[in-house]
């Protein structure tokens, strides 16, 4: 052979040490690899969840009332009949995703019927349940809400306001309306009815009604609940002699 020739030199075998720390490198570059693809997936999944969020904004849900309140209430003329109605509200959406009711509607719809009178919101109510003298009660009131006392009832009014319902949250409201022609709108037969306490509640007591009530949101969003009443003779009878009875939903 030639002494000019190089020969090539046979590289020598790893240790087992060697061997030791070229699997560990290796297993960790795989780990530090895992964990990025799970981070990006990760990261990747949140802001999906988060656009979808903002595009679908709050997710709100009016659920079904159990029942609603008749009272009296006397007006500066006459005595008007009015209506409380409970309608709890949740906000399902993240905290940053709020909404505020901006307006309520109440219609009222005889069986097969398609339109009805239909009454705006004019106050948050707190129905209270009590043996004390309603009178000292309404005379005790608070400056800044009205109460009409009726015997073992009040109720609190507070004036048409905006309700906010943050995100994650819920409220549990009473929608105030009252049965008066200047506060409804509809058909002219609709709201005939209703001039007056006696002729509200005979309006109500010919025939099962739906209560259907809508709440408004900003941003156009809208929800409803119904509650089916039937005010019968006894009951009428009742909201006659006392001022006020309860309706369950049926």
């Amino acid at each position: 052979m030639d002494e000019c020739t190089a020969t090539a030199a046979t590289p020598e075998p790893e240790t087992r040490a060697e061997q030791s720390r070229r699997r560990r490198r290796r297993r960790r570059f795989v780990t530090q690899e895992s964990v990025g693809a799970a981070a990006l997936l990760l990261s990747l999944s949140l802001a999906g969840v988060n656009a979808f969020q903002a595009i679908r904004g709050p997710n709100i849900v009016a659920l079904p009332p159990d029942d609603l309140y008749l009272y009296r209430d006397a007006g500066p003329n006459f005595a008007a009949l009015s209506m409380a109605v409970r309608v709890p509200l949740v906000n399902r959406a993240s905290a940053d995703y709020g909404d505020v009711v901006t307006a309520v509607t109440a219609e009222l719809l005889a069986p097969g019927a398609r339109s009805g009178a239909t009454f705006a919101y004019r106050s948050v109510v707190e129905p209270i349940f009590t043996d004390r003298d309603p009178r000292t009660l309404a005379s005790n009131c608070d400056v800044r809400v009205r109460c009409v006392a009726a015997t073992g009832f009040i109720a609190i009014e507070r004036a048409e306001q905006l309700v906010d319902l943050p995100g994650g949250a819920a409220r549990d409201q009473h929608f105030g309306f009252t049965f008066e022609r200047p506060y409804c709108t509809g058909a002219v037969s609709a709201c005939a009815p209703f001039e007056d306490f006696e002729a509200s509640v005979a309006a109500l007591a010919r025939t099962p009604l739906t209560v259907a009530v809508d709440v408004n949101f900003s941003g156009e969003r809208h929800r409803g609940a119904t509650c089916e009443i039937h005010l019968t003779a006894d009951r009428a009878a009742y909201l006659r002699r006392t001022g006020w009875v309860t309706l369950p939903c049926l």
